[in-house]
C-alpha cells in the first residue's frame, strides 16, 4: 500500500504540486517509511524488528515534522530551534542507516567524509580546501531545512521527473515492451553471425535508456539474452560481459537517458531537447562500436547466428499488440518531446495512450475469446488494466526505493559542497596540477570521475560530479554541455571498469563466469566510452554543434573508427604479423575518432596499411574459392 501510495502522490503531485518544502519531505517520509517497514516485516528475530521499528519512528518524526512546520521553518529563515537541532542531527543518521541496508557503503563513507570535511576542513591549509568553519546551526539549516541538502535539487527532480519516467518503463514492461523488443530484435539481427549477442546489445540499449539502470537491465534482459549467446558458442564470461556493456550504454541512450537528462537540464539550464541532441550521435557511435565488437569476436570464432526456424518476420512482430502499444507510447513521447513540451506533461501523456490502448487489447482479446459477447469483453479488459495498473504503481514505489534513498544521501554531500565552496577550490587545485594544459585537465578528471562513481548508481555519480568536476572543466573554456556529457560518460565507466565493475558483476553472476575475466573484457568491448568524450570535447560537431557537413564529416570517421577499434582488439591473435597489424589499425581507429583534418588523413593511411594483407588474403581466396 505504501508502495502504491507513494506512485499515487507522485502522479497527483504533477497535476497539483504542494510547496517545496512539503512535497519533498512528503515524498522522503512515504519512501522511507517503505524502506524500514519492509524490512522489518521480513526479519525473523524481535529484537531485529524493534531495531527497524525504531529507525521507522526516527524517519517518521524527522521528515513528518518538516512536512507539517513548512511553513514555520521558510518564515524562520536560518533561525534554528532545538528541537531543529535534534531532528537535524537525527535526520543525517537516519539517511546514513537506510543508505547503508539499501545502497552499501560506497555512497555512505563518500557522505562521511564530506561531513567530516565540513566540521574540521578549518584546519586544514586553504591551498588543498581548508575553510573557515561552520558551527553546528549553519550545518543542520542547509543540510536539513534548507533546499540545498536533503530536500534540494537531487531530490527535486529524482521525484519530480525520473519518477514518472521510471513508471512509465514500467507501464511498458506491463503491456509485454521486453518480449516485443527481445522479438524485434530477434527478427532484426537474429540471423547474423553473434545474433544473440547482437541481440542483448539492441535490446539493451533500448531499455536501459528508459530504466536507466545498467544493474537492473543485465538482471532482467540478461536472464535472455546471456543464455541464447551462450548456447551459439559465446563463452560464458563474453556473454556477461557483452550485456554489461550494452546495459551501461543504454543509460546513455536517448529519448530518456535514465535519469541523466533531467538532471543535466537543472544544472545546465537548457532545455531537455538540447541534452538529447547532443547525446544523440555519442550514444549511437557507442553502440556502433559494441556492435562491431560482437561481430568481429563472432567471425574469428566461428559462431553462426539463430537457425531461420527461430527467427520470426519484422512484419509478424509489429503487427502483435505489444509491439502497437510499445511504438505508439515511445513514438509519443518522442514526439511531444520534440514538440518541447515540458518531459512531465510528455510522459504522462504518453503514460495514458499506453493505458488506454492497454484496456482496449485487453477487451479485443476477450471479446474474440468469449465469441463476441461485448458485455464481458469490456469490463474483463477494464479489470485486468485495473489490476496491471496497481502492479505497475506497486513495482515503482518498491524499485524506487534505491535511488530514493540515495539521492537523499547525495543531498547531505550537496549542502557540504555548496556550504564550503569547494567545487571552486577543487577546481583550482586540478587546474594548478596539470598547470592548464586541457589535456591533462581531461585525463585527470576522467580518472576522478571514474573513482568517484565506483560503487555508485550511474545517475547518483553524475551529481556529486556535477559539483566537483563539471565546473573544472567549464573554467577552463570546454563548452559547459561538453563538460558535463564528459563526466556523465567517465562516470558510468565505473560500471565496467575493474576493481568494481557493478554491471560487469551482475553480468558475470546471470553466465555463471569469472568476475575478472567478464569486467575485463566488458572494459575492452566498451573501450568505444573511454575515447569518445574526448572526441566531443575537442570536437563539439559529434553533440551537433556546429555546420551540419562538418557533423556529418566528423561523425562519419567517427563511426569508421569506432568499427576499426573492435576489429583490433576484439578476438584471437593469429600470428605475429596479425599483432602490429591490429596495432596499427587500432592508432588508425584513435586518429579517425580524434576530430580534425589532419587527423583523418594520418587515419586513413594506417588503416589503410593495418588492412592490406588481410584485405588481399580474402580477395585471393575469395578468388580460389569463386
Amino acid at each position: 500500500m505504501l508502495a502504491i501510495g507513494l506512485s499515487a502522490y507522485a502522479v497527483y503531485n504533477a497535476f497539483s504540486p504542494l510547496p517545496p518544502l512539503q512535497e519533498r519531505s512528503l515524498f522522503l517520509l512515504v519512501l522511507f517509511t517503505l524502506v524500514f517497514l519492509t524490512q522489518a516485516v521480513e526479519r525473523e528475530r524481535p529484537a531485529q524488528v524493534a531495531v527497524d521499528l525504531f529507525w521507522l519512528a526516527l524517519s517518521m518524526a524527522t521528515f513528518g515534522y518538516v512536512f507539517i512546520e513548512h511553513e514555520e521553518i521558510a518564515f524562520k529563515s536560518g533561525i534554528v530551534t532545538q528541537t531543529d537541532l535534534v531532528l537535524g542531527i537525527v535526520c543525517v543518521f537516519v539517511v546514513l542507516e537506510a543508505t547503508r541496508r539499501i545502497v552499501g557503503w560506497a555512497l555512505v563513507v563518500t557522505a562521511l567524509v564530506f561531513l567530516v570535511y565540513v566540521f574540521y576542513g578549518q584546519h586544514l591549509p586553504r591551498w588543498v580546501g581548508g575553510h573557515g568553519g561552520f558551527d553546528l546551526d549553519r550545518i543542520v539549516t542547509t543540510i536539513y531545512l534548507s533546499g540545498n541538502g536533503v530536500f534540494g535539487v537531487a531530490t527535486y527532480i529524482t521525484f519530480k521527473f525520473v519518477f514518472l519516467f521510471v513508471m512509465f518503463g514500467k507501464l511498458l514492461e506491463a503491456t509485454g515492451a521486453l518480449s516485443f523488443i527481445m522479438e524485434f530484435t530477434r527478427s532484426l539481427v537474429g540471423r547474423y553471425r553473434g545474433g544473440p549477442a547482437m541481440m542483448a546489445v539492441v535490446s539493451s540499449g533500448m531499455m536501459g535508456s528508459v530504466s536507466g539502470s545498467a544493474v537492473a537491465n543485465v538482471m532482467v534482459t540478461g536472464s535472455i539474452t546471456i543464455p541464447l549467446m551462450k548456447r551459439v558458442g559465446f563463452q560464458p564470461h563474453v556473454a556477461g560481459a557483452v550485456e554489461a556493456a550494452a546495459s551501461t550504454g543504454g543509460q546513455f541512450m536517448p529519448p530518456v537517458m535514465g535519469a541523466a537528462a533531467f538532471l543535466m537540464m537543472q544544472f545546465l539550464a537548457v532545455d531537455y531537447l538540447q541534452i538529447v541532441k547532443a547525446a544523440f550521435i555519442p550514444a549511437v557511435l557507442y553502440f556502433i562500436g559494441v556492435l562491431a565488437g560482437v561481430y568481429f569476436y563472432a567471425l574469428r570464432s566461428g559462431l553462426t547466428g539463430l537457425p531461420p526456424n527461430e527467427l520470426p518476420s519484422v512484419r509478424e512482430v509489429i503487427r502483435e499488440p505489444q509491439g502497437l502499444t510499445f511504438i505508439a507510447g515511445i513514438g509519443l513521447l518522442i514526439v511531444l518531446l520534440l514538440l518541447r513540451m515540458s518531459p512531465v506533461q510528455a510522459v504522462l501523456r504518453a503514460m495514458t495512450v499506453i493505458a488506454v490502448l492497454g484496456v482496449g487489447i485487453s477487451a479485443i482479446t476477450l471479446f474474440l475469446q468469449d465469441r463476441g459477447r461485448f458485455v464481458s469483453a469490456v469490463p474483463g479488459g477494464a479489470l485486468t488494466a485495473v489490476k496491471k495498473g496497481i502492479q505497475v504503481f506497486e513495482g515503482t514505489g518498491r524499485d524506487f526505493v534505491t535511488l530514493g534513498t540515495a539521492v537523499a544521501c547525495v543531498g547531505i554531500i550537496m549542502g557540504t559542497i555548496l556550504m564550503t565552496g569547494l567545487a571552486t577550490r577543487f577546481s583550482g587545485l586540478v587546474i594548478g596540477m596539470a598547470g592548464g594544459d586541457l589535456t591533462l585537465i581531461l585525463l585527470l578528471t576522467m580518472f576522478a570521475s571514474m573513482i568517484l562513481g565506483m560503487g555508485l548508481p550511474t545517475s547518483i555519480a553524475y551529481i556529486i560530479l556535477a559539483l566537483m568536476v563539471a565546473p573544472v572543466l567549464i573554467k577552463v573554456g570546454v563548452w559547459p554541455m561538453a563538460a558535463h556529457l564528459f563526466i556523465f560518460f567517465s562516470g558510468m565507466l565505473s560500471m565496467v571498469t575493474p576493481p568494481v565493475a557493478l554491471a560487469a558483476y551482475a553480468g558475470a553472476t546471470v553466465a555463471g563466469s569469472d568476475f575478472w575475466r567478464t569486467s575485463l573484457f566488458a572494459g575492452l568491448i566498451s573501450l568505444p566510452v573511454y575515447i569518445l568524450p574526448y572526441a566531443f570535447v575537442f570536437g563539439t560537431p559529434l553533440l551537433m554543434r556546429g555546420h551540419p557537413v562538418d557533423i556529418i564529416l566528423t561523425t562519419a570517421t567517427a563511426v569508421a573508427g569506432v568499427i576499426l577499434n573492435a576489429y583490433a582488439l576484439v578476438g584471437d591473435f593469429k600470428d605475429r604479423a596479425e599483432v602490429i597489424e591490429r596495432i596499427v589499425v587500432f592508432a588508425a581507429a584513435i586518429m579517425l575518432i580524434a576530430p580534425g583534418a589532419m587527423t583523418d588523413v594520418v587515419g586513413v593511411v594506417l588503416a589503410a596499411a593495418g588492412l592490406a594483407r588481410p584485405v588481399m588474403r580474402r580477395v585471393a581466396l575469395a578468388n580460389a574459392t569463386g
